[in-house]
């Protein structure tokens, strides 16, 4: 159940807002990201027949590469759910999420949101560590959780350093915005395209880093069919490497993912 729950959680599922505040410049750092005051303003959406929706999904992954520093890629995930009923009360008053030890970088933010007005903040330092199939995961458990409210949230997660990526940007209620925003040196440059959609995709780049993202609006739920493939139907963005502007970058990139591998393979066995 934990695990199921976690999966759907980051399955990749925003009031219009300027294009900075999605990380399109120079001054965005994931590890600084927090929640937005737009969010008490927003109004609830008409999403009759689900559950929950969402009024914004806001997805990011950051590829940080640098000669001083293990390359690195980091998940961000912001949403603004909107509770409609008592099973999605059921559903969203807990986060879980994978443990991956006490200095990672992994961290959680979320509150809750009742007419305008926190009545729930918490962060990681609220989760304990809960156990179940000999994996362990944190959990946060969120009060004030009722129909009408809002659930805020703010991931950040480490994952394997793969410079390629498909992230579904369509999920199984009603959004009201989704972003998708790559974030990489400027000298890598990936190929990438956005599946059964008609939104934009922009690139840029800012003091040293590329930027690509899009903002899709008015998203209908995916409806999920027994017998067929869903995924393909699914409006997805995908992103592969294309090449590298530095071969001595490319030397750092293979080394940094050797030091990764030989720390997390071989140091156990010393």
């Amino acid at each position: 159940m934990i695990r199921n729950f976690f999966i759907a959680a980051l399955a990749v599922c925003a009031v219009i807002i300027s294009p900075s505040l999605y990380g399109q410049n120079s001054d965005f750092n994931i590890f600084e990201y927090s929640f937005d005051d737009d969010a008490l303003s927003s109004e609830l959406m008409d999403s009759t027949g689900y559950h929950s929706s969402l009024i914004w999904d806001r997805n990011y992954v950051e590829y940080a590469v640098g000669a001083n520093s293990d390359a690195q890629k980091i998940l961000l995930l912001h949403t603004l759910r909107q509770i409609n009923d008592i099973r999605a009360v059921e559903e969203f008053n807990k986060i879980y999420l994978p443990y991956y030890g006490e200095n990672s970088p992994a961290r959680v933010n979320a509150r809750v949101i009742v007419n305008g007005k926190v009545v729930f903040s918490g962060d990681t330092k609220n989760c304990s560590t809960v156990e179940e199939e000999n994996t362990k995961y944190l959990l946060m458990a969120l009060e004030g959780v009722t129909p009408g409210c809002f659930v805020e949230t703010v991931i950040v997660l480490p994952t394997t350093f793969e410079l390629v990526g498909s992230n579904e940007i369509q999920n199984s209620v009603p959004t009201k915005e989704s972003v998708i925003c790559i974030v990489s040196p400027e000298v890598i440059h990936f190929k990438y395209k956005l599946y059964n959609s008609s939104a934009p995709v922009d690139e840029k780049v800012e003091e040293g880093r590329r930027f690509i993202y899009s903002i899709g609006s008015n998203l209908p739920a995916l409806e999920i069919e027994e017998y067929c493939h869903n995924a393909a139907r699914a409006q997805r963005f995908e992103h592969t490497l294309d090449k590298v502007d530095n071969t001595n970058f490319i030397g750092q990139l293979w080394a940094d993912r050797g030091i990764n591998y030989f720390d997390s393979n071989m140091k156990a066995y010393d």
